[in-house]
Parts: C-alpha cells; sequence; structure tokens
C-alpha cells in the first residue's frame, strides 16, 4: 500500500499562517512603531524619556513571547495584562491618558499591514478548493480575531476558508488539544467530520506536525525558509509528508473526485 494512501480520505486542509502561507519580516517595527505611539499617547514628551519607556515595554513583550512559547499549558498572551503590568510597574498607569484598552488597540492598529505572502499562496487555495477540499485556517497569534480577518482580507486569502480559528481568540495556543479541537469543530458546521479526514500544514514540527498529529489528525510539514526549528524537533515529530514548496500541495492532494475510487 502506498504511504500517501490517507490522501483518500482527506475532506478538510487546514492551513498555518506565519511561516506557511504569510511572513512577518515588518513585524519588529511595527511593534516600534505602536510601543512609541503609546509613549506619545501616555503624555511622554522628553526623547530620552520616551525611548527608555518604549525599550522597556518592548522588552516586557518580548518576555512574554518567550514566557508563552515555553509555558507547557501553551496558554496565548494577553497584551492588555502585559501592558498593564508594565504601567503598574513603571508608575505609568495612574497618568490621567491611561486607558489600557485604547493603548492596546494603537498597538495592534500598527501590526495591520506587516504580513506579506509567502510565496503565492492564492492560486494554490483556489485550486485546492476547485478539486473540491474544504479549507481553514488555525493560527497562533496574540493579535485580536478582528484585526487577524482584517489582514486576511486584504491579503485576499479570507475567502477561500470556511472558518479561521486564531490563538488569541481561545487564549490558548498550538499544540494545546483544545485549539486544534475548536478548528476542527468550527470546521463542522452540522456535519461529522473525523479528525482523520483532516490534514493540518504547517511549518512547525513541534507546534504544528506534533499538534495535529495528536489530535488525530494528518500532518504536511512545509519546510518553510522563512522560520527555523531546533533539529530535535525534526526528529521527534514526523509528518506524514514533508513540501518544500507550497504548490506541491496540488501534486499530493489531487481532485477528490478522483482520489474516492
Amino acid at each position: 500500500m502506498s504511504r500517501f494512501a490517507w490522501v483518500r480520505d482527506i475532506e478538510c486542509i487546514l492551513f498555518d499562517w506565519g511561516g506557511t502561507l504569510c511572513r512577518s519580516e515588518r513585524e519588529r517595527d511595527a511593534m516600534i512603531r505602536g510601543i512609541g505611539e503609546i509613549a506619545a499617547l501616555l503624555g511622554v514628551d522628553d526623547a530620552d524619556t520616551r525611548t527608555s519607556i518604549s525599550a522597556s515595554l518592548g522588552n516586557a513583550m518580548q518576555q512574554a513571547y518567550l514566557a508563552a512559547d515555553a509555558d507547557p499549558e501553551h496558554r496565548e498572551i494577553d497584551a492588555a495584562q502585559v501592558l498593564q503590568a508594565w504601567g503598574e510597574q513603571m508608575g505609568l498607569a495612574r497618568r490621567k491618558q491611561w486607558d489600557v484598552a485604547r493603548l492596546v488597540e494603537k498597538f495592534w492598529k500598527h501590526w495591520q499591514g506587516c504580513i506579506e505572502p509567502l510565496a503565492k499562496p492564492v492560486p494554490v487555495l483556489a485550486e485546492l478548493r476547485r478539486r473540491g477540499y474544504r479549507l481553514g485556517l488555525l493560527s497562533n497569534v496574540a493579535a485580536p480575531s478582528a484585526v487577524c480577518r482584517g489582514e486576511l482580507q486584504r491579503l485576499g486569502l479570507l475567502e477561500f476558508f470556511e472558518c479561521c480559528t486564531f490563538s488569541s481568540e481561545l487564549r490558548l495556543r498550538k499544540p494545546h488539544p483544545a485549539v486544534f479541537k475548536a478548528a476542527l469543530d468550527g470546521m463542522c458546521d452540522g456535519q461529522a467530520l473525523d479528525p482523520g479526514q483532516v490534514v493540518y500544514v504547517g511549518d512547525s514540527p513541534r507546534w504544528d506536525v506534533g499538534g495535529a498529529k495528536a489530535a488525530g489528525m494528518r500532518a504536511v510539514l512545509f519546510r518553510s525558509r522563512a522560520t527555523d526549528w531546533p533539529e530535535e524537533d525534526y526528529e521527534r515529530y514526523r509528518p506524514d509528508a514533508v513540501i518544500d514548496r507550497l504548490d506541491e500541495l496540488l501534486l499530493l492532494f489531487l481532485a477528490r473526485k478522483a482520489t474516492a475510487g
């Protein structure tokens, strides 16, 4: 039996976002701009002081991301909580300009527009849809879901997905099983969908391959040049297939009518 016989059972293809469909090389610059605006909104006029507190908030956000990566419970960061804790530590939360919801909104506003397509995902997604596959998105991302959907719309990707699941909505990150279950439930839409009928395509051996396989799904590893993971992760988490280009999915997933027989 072919080692790709499992492909015949696939009805739904879930995609990772960052490092698979898109890249975020300008994300750091966007965050710096967002942090700078927060400093300005707080009425910090002195240039040196603004630089100092911007660096402090940048470090707080970076530490929050690192803590989320290492968290055994896989909790997503809450930018509002990070900002509030930082503001209290710096004595800024006592200022009359302090409004954590407004400051967070301004921060994420600068994140919009920093995502760029990786290769050319639109033709691949369009062809997979034409071949009869249902498509969904599951992403680890701290940005609010409304901001994420806005970015997907701007990139011309949103229309291809029946359901988009973001870790910011669930407050949990891949590879937590609840994240994959939420994505599966979102794709069911009243129809029975077994995990074995779903394949997850992503670039992380641990988060994407490991998480999907633990949830009973199939997994395709995309060896993206946009990301680099620990070598031991590649040894530990084994995918069902490996691709080096996104359009190689079209060689793996033929028209469903053709594979069903």
